[in-house]
């Protein structure tokens, strides 16, 4: 069951994903939008989200928010970064800014993408993630026999090294597919 406002916490951990994205476009520029503009904006899509992001997994701290977690089947998913930045940031970054109407087309493939990302579930692709340290697994949950509960995968990042399968994790919720441990 969906808890209210996580699927805006989803929402801004889509955004908040393509900040290296915003990050290359205020460095390259466009000859028809301001530098100034351009800074701004692209400035504000990466610090908003990310920010928004950052109150998130502060929240769930002060609220406790937390989830105990068995690792069951798992599988490190440190090579989706790299899939995400040849095959969605590349392509989306050598679209060309030279007329409005290359920047619409930039724009529609954007929100094409960022509605992939929401409805794969791939929200959760955050570089900065990996910048301080930290290791992205999926858990997929065994249906137990007699286990007639629909368990769903969900996103574990932490800083551990591996996990252990049996192994109990206290995690702090971001989505509700998406855990983290603070450490």
């Amino acid at each position: 069951m969906a808890r209210p406002g996580l699927g805006i916490a989803r929402f801004g951990m889509v955004l908040a994903s393509f900040w290296p994205l915003f990050l290359l476009w205020a460095i390259r520029g466009s000859p028809i939008i301001e530098d100034q503009l351009l800074f701004l904006v692209c400035g504000g899509l990466i610090v908003i989200p990310n920010c928004l992001l950052g109150l998130r997994i502060w929240y769930a701290k002060w609220q406790k928010d937390t989830k105990g977690i068995t690792i069951e089947n798992h599988g490190n998913h440190q090579d989706h970064i790299l899939i995400y930045l040849l095959a969605i940031l590349l392509p989306v970054y050598s679209l060309p800014l030279d007329t409005w109407r290359e920047i619409d087309v930039l724009i529609v493939a954007l929100l094409l993408v960022i509605v992939i990302f929401w409805l794969l579930d791939l929200h959760y692709m955050n570089l900065f993630f990996t910048i301080l340290g930290y290791r992205i697994y999926s858990v997929d949950p065994e249906n137990h026999a007699g286990d007639t509960a629909q368990r769903d995968s969900f996103v574990v990042i932490t800083r551990r090294t591996s996990l252990i399968e049996g192994q109990e994790i206290s995690m702090y919720r971001i989505s509700d597919s998406i855990f983290i441990e603070l450490s």
